[in-house]
């Protein structure tokens, strides 16, 4: 059960990424529904079925698929990538850094990290 949770972990972190990298509105909405449909496996797996049912109801349901309608009305163009993503890549590595040190350093005091001996560090 463990390996098999490990394995949807990293299916929905993979399609958490493509969302954001992928150049085709239809294609990241269709990641969004896989990485919806993982918490939502996660969840039933672990006991929490309500929830886990909630999220397919109302997020894939209705808000994706809604989405998905007006992303095909509205008919957008698929827009390539020019020189100003490698011109706003630092400060992104920087935000990216900053938001990860302050999750870990909050992560760090509201749960200790404790050792063998059972000392809090």
């Amino acid at each position: 059960m463990y390996i098999l949770t490990q394995l949807l972990v990293l299916l929905i972190l993979i399609c958490a990424f493509m969302v954001i990298l992928s150049k085709n509105t239809v294609h990241s909405i269709f990641y969004l529904i896989l990485v919806f449909c993982g918490a939502a496996t996660i969840l039933i797996s672990i006991g929490v079925e309500f929830l886990g049912l909630i999220i397919i109801i109302v997020y894939v349901g209705a808000v994706t698929v809604l989405f998905l309608f007006v992303i095909m009305m509205l008919n957008i163009k698929i827009i390539e990538l020019n020189a100003n993503f490698i011109k706003y890549l630092p400060l992104s590595l920087i935000l990216f850094l900053f938001t990860f040190t302050e999750l870990f350093t909050y992560m760090d005091f509201v749960f200790p990290i404790v050792d063998t001996t059972g000392y809090i560090n």
